[in-house]
Formats: structure tokens, sequence, C-alpha cells
């Protein structure tokens, strides 16, 4: 969302501007009832006022009927929040609730890549409800870094059971060489209180933006990718960076920089969680006598 469609969502939102709006319709409305009334001819100056207040007021409420549409999206897809911590919950409680040995790393492994197809296919029912049903893909992509010392993006899940972006697909994506913008601005530290993202409302605008696919706008002209990592703590010289979660669009200028970015970075982290567990990153010391 640039700059002026963000003053514009604001101010069509405010409480204020709603109800001065109404005030306004309706005192030009009865400037001209009463001059009709009266038996006078209303003045030009009057009915053209009115006719301003009326479209302002019916611009005003059709923007209100988004604002209800949007809310009401949002009560659809808190299920699908509830079934995303779902997936987590089983996969964990299967795999490690009551076993005095856990699964092999390799078990865990394909634990953590079924569970995480599930849930992207629960994100991209989210973010389709959020684009008002317009269709979108959501991908899981690891980051590994070889012996060529260079780190790379390869795709590890995606919503869809088979795409056919996936047998053009270039298979590994550098990052932090210039290659891919996308990938490497989303792994960027951002100053505090702000999320470290990669947003384009429309790619084909985007002037800097570089991408070994190169023919991605056959497939998406919108996006948004944040990483799966945990943020730099003090003395480290680096975070874990387990990848990164995308969604894209073939629709231009749906997905915003705005809560969209802060819904999927909420998600990035909880999916960060969930893969420490099963790699056996996140350590719980036992309790001596249990």
């Amino acid at each position: 969302m640039n700059i002026p469609a963000k003053l514009a969502h604001k101010f069509a939102k405010n409480d204020y501007v709603t109800a001065l709006s109404f005030i306004v319709s309706f005192v030009s409305f009865g400037v001209v009832m009463r001059d009709i009334l009266m038996g006078t001819t209303p003045k030009v100056s009057s009915i053209i006022i009115m006719i301003v207040a009326l479209l302002f007021f019916a611009a005003i409420n059709l923007y209100s009927l988004r604002v209800r549409g949007d809310n009401q999206n949002l009560e659809e897809i808190a299920k699908y929040f509830r079934e995303i911590n779902s997936n987590y919950r089983e996969t964990l409680f299967t795999s490690f609730w009551g076993k005095s040995e856990s699964l092999s790393i390799d078990d865990r492994l394909l634990a953590e890549k079924n569970t995480l197809k599930a849930v992207c296919q629960n994100i991209a029912r989210i973010f389709s409800k959020l684009l008002y049903g317009k269709e979108c893909t959501v991908t899981v992509k690891l980051l590994t870094k070889e012996d060529d010392g260079i780190s790379y993006a390869t795709t590890y899940v995606r919503n869809h059971e088979s795409s056919e972006r996936d047998v053009d697909d270039h298979g590994k994506y550098e990052v932090n060489t210039g290659r891919n913008s996308g990938l490497d601005q989303a792994l960027k530290n951002s100053p505090a209180g702000k999320l470290s993202c990669f947003h384009s409302a429309d790619l084909s605008k985007e002037k800097d933006y570089t991408n070994q696919r190169s023919d991605y706008l056959n497939w998406y002209k919108s996006t948004i990718v944040v990483p799966i990592r945990c943020p730099l703590k003090r003395g480290e010289r680096e975070p874990q960076n387990y990848g990164f979660l995308t969604v894209d669009t073939m629709t231009r200028h749906r997905l915003n920089n705005g809560h969209h970015v802060v819904m999927l970075s909420s998600l990035a982290e909880q999916m960060f969680n969930f893969m420490a567990l099963m790699r056996g990153d996140y350590h719980i010391a036992a309790e001596e006598g249990k």
C-alpha cells in the first residue's frame, strides 16, 4: 500500500469523517427541502453542496461496506488459525508425548514436512480470504550453506499438492549475492519495531528486483517474503535462520505491507518454534528424579 493509498485509507475509516459526512449531508438536504417547502427555488449553490455531500456520504458508506466485509473475513479466518495450531499440536503430541525415546531425526523431518504442508494450505486459505477470494501460493523455502560458501534457498513445501512452477523451478536460489533481491531483502535486520520482509504490490514495477527465475511474472505478480528465524540475540553474530515463508499471487495490489506482513511474520515465528522442536534445536533439561 503506497503513501497516498494509506492516507486515503486512514481518512476514510476515521469515525469523525463518517460522522461529518452524515451531518453535512443531512443539513444540506434539509436546506434544499426547506426552500422547496417554502415555495422558493433552491439556490444552485445549495443544490451543488447537497449533491457533493450526498456523493461523499455514499462513498463513505460504500467504504464502510468494504470494512464490514473485511471484518467478516477476519471472523472466518479465525478457524484456520486454530487449525494451524492443531496441525502443530498433533504432530508434537505424536512425536514426543510420553515417549522415553523420541523418533529418529529422519522420522521427525518427515513429520515436520507433512505438517508444514498442511500449515501452508491453511495459510493459503487465510490469504485467499484476505484477498477477496483470489488464489495464492504459500511456500516454505529452506536456507542452507553449501561447500562453495554460498547460501541457497530451496523449495521445501507448498500449499499445492503439485505445482507446475516446480517443473521449471530453478532449484536453488542464491541468497545475499544480489541474484534474488526479494530473499536478500527479507534477511536484512530491520530497525527495532520493524519487521524484516520483502513486499511488492506489483513486481512488474520493481526496477531493481532480481530473480533467478526469469519467468517469475508468469507465476506471480505480487508477493510477501518473511524469514523463518529467531531474532539476533546479544553476543550472537547472526540469527538462526531456517529459511523463508512466502505468499504470492497473480493479482496486483492486493497484498499489503501492513497487517498482511504482520500476519505472515507471526506465522513464520510460530513455524520457527515448531521446526526448532522437531529438529532438536530446542533443548529442555530433564528435572532430577523424573
